[in-house]
């Protein structure tokens, strides 16, 4: 024979002999106590799993830096570590949870704090307000969400899942960063607005006066209970999947409402001087369903855009009116704030159309009311 016909018997019996060890192989019973020691084993791996898994999350999702060294001023101000909660995950009425990132317990109560990273520059703000304003410059503004709102859903949450506690129970705290002044901030409920700076004064002086409201046994019980929430990776994965969800969806009705307003401002604004009658009494009849809508709920009918604006109205109006030591409906009523915003009015002709603006008014006033519609926020 040739070798390369010897060589190819040789392979044939070679896959035969591999084929019949890895056959009794699959139909060979493990031992019952070996099983229980693999299986031992498989657990013990697993564990070893989950716990680089907590290791990983904690450190990939993690509070920033900043967050760190609030922490660690409030950390050292309150003397007691283990009363320190980063993000504690508190079930909800709906079976979902809410994430409490910060937060002190005390026997005076819980003390809830919300960092505020800005750069240089400014915020104006008010409690009852959608958006609080970031001034880089006189000329340059920014809107972003009302902090106080996020220490009141964690109240809310934590009063649901605590209902033998009060609102008097909670002490909120937005600590907002050095580099920023804070300017006509206004605030009359649990919620103070300070600086970084000035958090160890004012903590440790709300840890002293404040009266003590949990007994020693309610305590040790808050204790128990918080232990649970603490750290859950679980709950962070499927929180972390959610957030994406939610931004996805976000940036989805973001669009949409930058496309509408887009829309909207290409609309051609007709001169009043070409319409009939009928036509101005149609379009005069809309606007003010449109006005007697929004004077109800606000957020439930402008868009994001249009609430900015909003907000940028109010403020210039109050300013205006302590200027002027007018009544603030004597700048500009609240119909014909909601009439711009709906409008949009492009020129002092147009301005002249909106309730309550004379000619007198609109000339005094129309350069700032334009360059806000103008400037309003996508």
């Amino acid at each position: 024979m040739s070798p390369v016909y010897l060589a190819a018997i040789a392979l044939v019996i070679a896959v035969v002999i591999v084929i019949a060890v890895v056959g009794s192989k699959k139909h060979t019973k493990t031992p019952p106590k070996a099983q229980q020691l693999f299986d031992d084993d498989k657990t013990k791996q697993d564990d070893d799993l989950f716990e680089d898994v907590e290791i990983m999350a904690d450190q990939d999702n993690g509070p920033s830096l900043e967050e760190r060294f609030l922490a660690e001023t409030v950390k050292e101000v309150s003397g007691e570590p283990d009363r320190l909660y980063n993000n504690t995950y508190v079930p909800t009425p709906d079976g979902g949870t809410h994430v409490v990132h910060l937060m002190l317990r005390e026997t005076s109560g819980f003390y809830i704090f919300r960092y505020l990273s800005l750069p240089s520059g400014w915020i104006v703000g008010q409690e009852g307000a959608r958006w609080w304003i970031h001034f880089d410059s006189p000329e340059v503004k920014n809107y972003f969400d009302n902090p106080i709102t996020t220490i009141d859903d964690d109240v809310k949450t934590m009063l649901s899942f605590f209902p033998g506690t009060s609102p008097e129970y909670y002490h909120g705290y937005v600590v907002v960063d050095d580099r920023c002044e804070i300017r006509e901030v206004d605030t009359d409920t649990h919620v103070r607005v300070i600086l970084l700076s000035d958090l160890p004064k004012i903590l440790k002086a709300d840890l002293e006066n404040n009266a003590e409201v949990f007994s020693p046994n309610m305590d040790r019980m808050m204790s128990r209970v918080l232990a649970t929430m603490k750290n859950n990776v679980g709950l962070e994965q499927r929180l972390t999947h959610l957030k994406k969800e939610m931004q996805e969806e976000n940036e989805q009705v973001r669009k949409m409402r930058t496309a509408s307003d887009q829309a909207v401002q290409q609309t051609r604004v007709y001169d009043p001087n070409e319409l009939s009658d009928e036509q101005k009494a149609a379009i005069r009849k809309i606007q003010e369903k449109a006005i007697e809508d929004r004077k109800q709920r606000p957020e439930d009918h402008f868009t994001r855009s249009e609430l900015a604006l909003r907000e940028s109205l109010i403020l210039w109006r109050k300013q205006q009116a302590n200027a002027e030591a007018k009544a603030e409906n004597e700048i500009l009523s609240d119909e014909g704030m909601i009439h711009i915003i709906t409008v949009k009015p492009k020129t002092i002709d147009q301005l002249q159309q909106v309730s309550g603006m004379n000619q007198e008014a609109a000339a005094r006033y129309g350069e700032d009311l334009l360059e806000m519609v103008k400037h309003m926020p996508v």
